[in-house]
């Protein structure tokens, strides 16, 4: 049997909640080796669901984890193939577990999402190529007329690109100037320029919770954007570089 792992925690602890039910049914329980814990469940090899009920049920155990201790919450599809494998994980990275506990000690996470003022139209036809960035083109042009509209046509397009990018690290400043003092680190995520969405994660300790959110109701966003908050979560976003996992894991030797 396959083993699905939910998170990670400092043991001895608070008790597990329960009884909690994982993903494809199965029940959780609770693995410890060498001062930490791994919250798990059993899968037949291959009989792990891709699907956003598997996800929720997932999403489900860490947050139940989470209410009650501090958890390095893992993303869904962590397999391992069999619980001595969780073994050899813990052993092979206590130090980094530590060390991330101990940065996400009595923490949450709360998100921001800025929906920003839509960008401007795109260049005029003939202008525009693959990515939306500006290519030669032109009927009955001549090649120096047709090469000097393609440059500015170029320079235009980047122009644009450089005053949004500019404009969102205005915002994202004015957002993190605003909650200053209630959180201990941030994140930024904006996955492409010219789709008006930026997403501001934060790292709040939990008795800063009531603050962080009083402090979002009187948030006033740049002219034309629109704020929207979400949280607490387990810290997702804060989890990084950690072990690299597979969904179908190789059998034990």
């Amino acid at each position: 049997m396959s083993c699905l792992l939910y998170c990670v925690f400092g043991a001895p602890g608070p008790p597990a909640p329960g009884p909690l039910e994982g993903v494809g049914g199965g029940p959780v329980f609770v693995l410890r080796h060498r001062g930490l814990g791994a919250a798990l469940s059993t899968l037949a090899p291959g009989a792990c669901p891709q699907d956003f009920g598997a996800v929720r049920a997932h999403g489900r155990v860490v947050a139940a984890f989470h209410a009650h201790r501090t958890v390095v919450p893992m993303r869904f599809g962590c397999l391992l193939a069999h619980e001595s494998q969780v073994n050899r994980l813990l052993q092979e990275h206590v130090g980094h577990y530590r060390a991330l506990l101990q940065e996400l000690e009595g923490c949450a996470e709360m998100g921001i999402r800025l929906l920003l003022p839509a960008p401007s139209p795109a260049k005029p036809d003939g202008l525009t190529g693959p990515g939306g960035v500006p290519s030669p083109a032109g009927n009955g042009a001549t090649a120096a007329a047709q090469g000097s509209a393609y440059l500015l046509a170029r320079k235009s397009y980047y122009d644009q690109q450089d005053r949004e990018s500019q404009g969102q690290r205005q915002i994202a400043a004015q957002c993190l100037a605003h909650f200053a003092g209630r959180f201990k680190k941030f994140r930024i995520e904006n996955r492409c320029l010219g789709w008006p969405l930026l997403s501001l994660y934060f790292l709040v300790p939990r008795s800063s919770l009531d603050a962080f959110c009083q402090a979002f109701r009187t948030f006033s966003p740049a002219p034309g954007a629109k704020a929207l908050l979400s949280g607490p979560w387990p810290p997702y976003n804060f989890v990084t570089d950690g072990p690299n996992f597979f969904r179908e894991p190789a059998r034990e030797q």
